[in-house]
C-alpha cells in the first residue's frame, strides 16, 4: 500500500507512507486497514514529511541561520563533534527518546 504523503521539504521529493500487506484471502481488506491508518498518520501529522537525517536537517538550518561568524562555526563545530557522531545519520522521523538513552550511554566516560 502507497499513501501519498506531500512534498518533503528537504529533498524537495515526493514522500509516501509505504508499507507491505501480504497477500492471501484477506489482502483486500487488511490493505484497507493499512491505507485509512496510513491516511489518519498523515492527516494527524503524525508520520514524517521527511526522510532527512539530523544531520542534514542540522546543516540546512545553519545555512539559513542569520547570525555571528563566530557563533555559526562553534555551532557547526558542536554537530560535527557531538551530535553527528551519535545521532548524525539517524532519520528525524525514528528519532525518539529510546534513542536518544541509548546514545547517551554508549559515550565514552571521561575518567
Amino acid at each position: 500500500m502507497r499513501v501519498y504523503g506531500g512534498i518533503d521539504p528537504v529533498t524537495k521529493r515526493r514522500h509516501d507512507l509505504t508499507e507491505v500487506v501480504p497477500a492471501g484471502p484477506n489482502a483486500l481488506r487488511r490493505a484497507e486497514v493499512v491505507r485509512t491508518r496510513l491516511l489518519n498518520e498523515i492527516n494527524e501529522r503524525r508520520s514524517p514529511r521527511t526522510n532527512a537525517t539530523v544531520s542534514q536537517l542540522l546543516d540546512r538550518y545553519l545555512d539559513i541561520l542569520d547570525g555571528d561568524r563566530g557563533t555559526l562555526q562553534k555551532y557547526r563545530s558542536y554537530v560535527r563533534k557531538h551530535i553527528a557522531p551519535f545521532i548524525g545519520n539517524v532519520k528525524v522521523g525514528a528519532l525518539d527518546a529510546d534513542i536518544l538513552d541509548s546514545k547517551r550511554d554508549a559515550r565514552p566516560r571521561r575518567p
